[in-house]
């Protein structure tokens, strides 16, 4: 699917512990923080990845990292059954704020 390279994940759960119904809440407010802001949150305290991933997986270790973020996937598994995957996007189709004041 993504050919030889992989794209960067990372665990929000490494800072916030389980917040039970609100994690998939802050998964999603983070997807959108990463496109707006352009950075990949870090998993902290991630020294060492299990082998048994394989090569080729990039996880985001202890610290931010800076990035252009187009697209970012969040993935809510909750109690219960309660799954969800969400995609968020760049919007690029439109102008950047202010620039209708700018032509006044």
């Amino acid at each position: 699917m993504f050919g030889d390279r992989h794209p960067p994940m990372s665990s929000l759960k490494s800072m916030l512990g389980h917040t039970m119904g609100a994690a998939s809440g802050f998964g999603a407010i983070a997807c959108c923080k990463a496109i707006e802001e352009s950075f990949l949150p870090p998993t902290i305290n991630l020294r060492t990845a299990d082998p048994a991933f394989g090569e080729g997986i990039d996880f985001v270790g202890d610290g931010a990292r800076t990035a252009d973020v187009r697209i970012a996937q969040n993935h809510g598994f909750a109690f219960g059954g309660n799954n969800a995957i969400t995609i968020f996007g760049a919007y690029t189709d439109r102008e950047p704020a202010g620039a209708q004041e700018e032509g006044r």
